[in-house]
């Protein structure tokens, strides 16, 4: 594994930062080379890190301070400059080692690209059931922009390891990606526009009954409620300012 990081997850005391006895190792991965539309995030891992100081460590659903389990944070695995396809190599070589010192990853990336690695690691230490994806794109495409290993390709990737998919809060998908969706039937996808009119309890109970364990789940903030995850302020040439 890569070597502890100083800006450690949740700001956690020393006696919580044990690599012998910590359950979770948080992998850090600054990449965004296949990133078609606004770029950056590649700063997303270090601003996870700098604002998790500021979080609670004790959840209420749970009655519990997770934490307490013990949480590393590694070094961050630097990019791969060959391609994305080196990348994704370099995530599961990384994230086998994790699996490999019996600890649970906690990868923060950077661009989607990075999850088809460390669920290609879990996939070949056998310790993986079934895959979770909230996303607001399908990222169903063979490939973009010349890259089979683009983000917008990473769930058609995970396809490939013939284990089942649930997408949450998709929206945005094009007609070719559509067409291979109608003909499989390894990825489910849970439209945005069909979960918003039921009640959370009820499809959050049904998605959670069809996932097989070991679950990886995979976020993409865009799949989150734009009021909690507002869009970054543009500033243009001109010096105006919009909003994506």
């Amino acid at each position: 594994m890569q070597p502890l990081y100083n800006l450690n997850f949740l700001g956690l005391p020393e006696e919580l930062r044990d690599p012998d006895t910590a359950r979770f190792a948080v992998l850090p991965v600054p990449y965004d080379a296949t990133c078609s539309y606004g770029t950056g995030t590649r700063h997303g891992p270090a601003a996870i890190l700098t604002a998790s100081q500021q979080v609670e460590l004790y959840d209420p659903e749970l009655d519990c301070e997770p934490a307490n389990a013990g949480v590393i944070t590694l070094e961050p695995l630097m990019p791969e400059i060959s391609g994305p396809e080196a990348m994704v190599d370099s995530v599961r070589e990384e994230v086998g080692a994790i699996l490999d010192d019996r600890k649970i990853p906690l990868v923060l990336g950077g661009e989607h690209t990075v999850t088809v690695g460390a669920v290609r690691a879990m996939a070949e230490k056998k310790a993986l059931g079934s895959i979770l994806v909230v996303d607001a794109h399908a990222d169903l495409r063979e490939s973009y922009q010349g890259s089979p290993y683009s983000h917008a390709s990473a769930t058609r990737r995970l396809s490939e390891l013939g284990l089942p998919i649930h997408v949450v809060g998709a929206r945005n998908i094009s007609r070719d990606e559509m067409d291979w969706y109608r003909a499989q039937d390894l990825v489910k996808i849970h439209w945005d526009h069909e979960l918003r009119d039921r009640k959370i309890s009820e499809w959050t109970a049904e998605i959670a009954t069809a996932l097989q364990s070991p679950v990886y789940i995979s976020i993409d903030l865009d799949g989150l409620d734009p009021a909690i995850m507002p869009p970054p302020v543009l500033r243009s040439r001109e010096g105006s300012h919009g909003r994506l």
